[in-house]
């Protein structure tokens, strides 16, 4: 029998090395991808110890050729879109998938026979690989797919070390690394998710920081995960402290305000919350409302619920904080506990305008089908459910403002709805795009409304002083600004410089012909969303453009597709054009994301810049080149750019303008109101904050700490910024901004 066995086993074994061969011969360059199928087909068949051989193969040769890949990707495709299959991406995918495949069964094999050691190593080995090959990955041109594929081993492998390491027992490794696995899909790693929950029901989380700590060899920094990362008491405690030790200049914010900080998810209670302690620590009195959700979507029937165990968990830690408060005039409201108000007709429909707007941005695409209901109709419950809870509330307590992010996406959108219906002003704020670091404040507009108008009235009769031109220049130096801005207006343009025509022709130009740049935004972006005039969609636009351009060859029609593309974006530009025209007609050259040429060599081409609502608008006449716009951007109407008010009159423009570019010179006018407006938007409306709004935890610790942040030098930089917030200093409608 037992010979049998054996022999049955032999032939099994030989039949899987021949259908292997088979497989090489056939897909060579899938070879590796065979080598998992073959240790699949031994682990059926009975014979653990030959698959797990292959499998270490697998281990050993897999990085040669992610490693290959990488390189390969580097020199052959690194210019090719996202959405085009491509033979050196999808190989290196290859590679990745089946090291991710064959580490955790080679280290469960190792396990199982009691090696316990070589099979955390092994998976620790695995990690601190992958943990290496992410900054490479994070380089790649068109990156998103292979980072994605890279960042699910990453979590596969730190789960397979927290399930091995609870069954050692040892509680606190467990609990790390399932954080990590957490922390690596940004949340999305939902049996990571469920472990963890298991674990705080049955240890709580005093317990589980303790051990994890103890297991990192030293307390672990905060991070935006509910356990032992969160750290949120910990740094309300240091909050406290720095608060009760402040620069008397601090405490003196004028007539008390009360003032609500909403806060709606986890990242954002952490630095609202450090936000409402300052404006307390100012004299105001501050509510502090939110709601402890960790997801921007969770199940209900009829109504939302927010009762999963990391919902219990952050409630938990924000009562916890809220006891540390002491004399602050700062109280915390936990909005599920607010009655629900009756439903309007405009409430539900702010709500059912913000949903689309929130699923827009969440799936990064604005072409969806009517049939595509089900994630608007999540958005639209939870969006309507804090309208009503939010309208009970601020009926109840009845502040002077409320403080809100974005004030027009997801419960953020809602509260600023209910509080203009009820009287109540918003602040709202955003990082600002003009100036990393600093932030965007409104007033009683959402950021997106980008309401410019009063700043703009106020600038009258905006003229180009030396003192503003120098400051402008200084902004647009780090874009090469200096050396384009002229002055003066740009007539009929060919291309001259000797590095700009090698550039035109390597791309497809005929640098003696005119050039015109449409220059669009993200398909789905906020700037675009409601800002559609006389076409349907930057998508409608772009092929109406190209439509218009075949007829007539002796023209040439650049398109830079948004540099985001690559990386933020589900919907590409360049895709929609190729889908409808598979060759491109020979006078249109499509750049996609990921290609190196910029924006302004193509301004320094150009005889005409299009635009959809991008601040390129602002720039082409700024260097004093003409500028027509498809929509309504936020500069529309300000004198710079040309606004046509149909299809019809925007085709005739851009006939009038290569017919005769002389004729439609930039004039001197147009080019100070666009220094004036760039001046503006670039130099009045980004205000300082300390703390950095996609790293806030890592930023309250190492660029100004609670402490040092009130002290002069804290005041000193930042104590405006506060006031707008506070309401302190007055301001008109719209964005909040002042002259350096």
């Amino acid at each position: 029998m037992l010979m049998r066995h054996q022999q049955l086993a032999e032939v099994l074994y030989s039949l899987a090395q021949v259908i292997h061969r088979i497989e090489v011969t056939l897909s060579p360059d899938h070879w590796l991808f065979a080598k998992v199928q073959l240790a699949e087909r031994l682990e059926r068949f009975g014979d653990s110890m030959a698959a797990t051989q292959i499998r270490m193969e697998i281990y050993h040769d897999a990085p040669k050729e992610i490693e290959a890949g990488f390189e390969a990707i580097r020199k052959y495709s690194e210019h090719v879109p996202q959405y085009q299959v491509d033979a050196n991406r999808l190989k290196c995918e290859q590679a990745l998938l089946c090291y991710s495949s064959a580490v955790p069964k080679v280290a469960d094999y190792l396990y199982s026979g009691g090696a316990v050691d070589e099979a955390t190593k092994l998976l620790i080995s695995a990690i601190d690989y992958y943990g290496g090959l992410s900054s490479d990955a994070q380089q790649l041109d068109g990156r998103r797919r292979t980072f994605d594929t890279l960042t699910i081993g990453f979590a596969t492998f730190h789960e397979e070390l927290a399930r091995l390491l609870a069954e050692l027992e040892n509680l606190g490794g467990s609990v790390f690394h399932l954080e990590e696995a957490l922390r690596s899909r940004r949340g999305d790693a939902v049996n990571a998710w469920k472990k963890l929950g298991r674990l705080v029901e049955k240890y709580g989380v005093d317990k589980l920081r303790f051990d994890a700590d103890r297991y990192f060899g030293r307390e672990i920094s905060p991070m935006e995960f509910p356990v032992t990362r969160f750290g949120f008491v910990r740094n309300v405690e240091r909050w406290i402290v720095a608060i009760g030790k402040a620069d008397p200049v601090w405490r003196d914010g004028g007539t008390p305000r009360h003032i609500v900080v909403a806060a709606f998810n986890f990242h954002h209670i952490q630095f609202m919350f450090a936000m409402a302690c300052v404006l307390s620590a100012r004299g105001h009195q501050v509510d502090f409302l939110y709601l402890p959700s960790m997801r921007f979507t969770r199940s209900f029937s009829p109504e939302p619920v927010y009762e999963s165990w990391d919902e219990d968990v952050l409630a938990a830690e924000i009562r916890r904080a809220g006891e540390l408060i002491g004399d602050l005039s700062l109280s915390v409201f936990d909005l599920r506990d607010e009655v629900l108000s009756a439903s309007t007709e405009a409430m539900k429909a702010d709500c059912l305008r913000i949903a689309r707007i929130d699923v827009i941005n969440m799936e990064t695409r604005m072409e969806r089908d009517d049939g595509e209901g089900g994630l608007e109709e999540i958005r639209y419950a939870l969006n309507l459910d804090a309208a009503r809870r939010a309208t009970s509330f601020l009926r109840r307590r009845r502040p002077d403002q409320v403080i809100l992010f974005n004030g027009g996406v997801m419960e953020y959108g809602a509260l600023f709805d209910v509080a203009s219906r009820l009287g109540i002003e918003n602040i709202c704020f955003e990082s600002s795009a003009q100036r990393r670091g600093n932030f965007v404040l409104s007033r009683n507009k959402p950021f997106g409304a980008l309401d410019t108008v009063s700043l703009w009235n106020a600038d009258e009769p905006h003229n180009l002083t030396e003192e503003r031109r120098l400051r402008l220049l200084q902004w647009t130096d780090s874009r090469g600004g200096r050396q384009r801005f002229s002055g003066k207006g740009r007539g009929r343009h060919r291309t001259n410089s000797a590095d700009l025509r090698v550039i035109a022709k390597e791309i497809g130009l005929d640098p003696d012909k005119p050039i015109v740049a449409l220059m669009p935004n993200l398909t789905w972006d906020t700037g675009v969303q409601g800002r559609d005039t006389i076409f349907r969609s930057v998508r409608d636009w772009a092929l109406s453009t190209i439509e218009y351009f075949v007829a007539r060859p002796d023209n040439q029609l650049v398109i830079r597709s948004h540099p985001l593309e690559e990386t933020r974006s589900d919907e590409f530009l360049g895709q929609f054009v190729r889908e409808r025209w598979p060759q491109l007609p020979p006078n249109v050259v499509l750049i996609d994301g990921g290609h190196p040429i910029g924006s302004y060599q193509l301004l320094d081409m150009c005889q005409l810049v299009l635009v959809y609502t991008g601040n390129l608008g602002i720039e082409a006449a700024i260097y004093g080149i003409r500028a027509v716009i498809a929509g309504k951007p936020h500069y529309a109407g300000n004198g710079f750019t040309r606004e046509p008010k149909s299809r019809k009159a925007y085709f005739a423009e851009i006939e009038e303008i290569l017919l005769d570019p002389d004729q439609h010179i930039v004039n001197e006018r147009e080019i100070e109101l666009a220094c004036a407006y760039g001046d503006i938007y670039w130099n009045y409306i980004p205000q300082p904050y300390p703390w950095k709004y996609d790293d806030f935890l890592q930023s309250v610790e190492d660029d100004w700490p609670m402490d040092r942040l009130l002290t002069q030098a804290g005041f000193d930089v930042f104590a405006r910024t506060f006031a707008y917030f506070a309401g302190e200093e007055t301001a008109e409608e719209g964005m909040i901004g002042i002259a350096p």
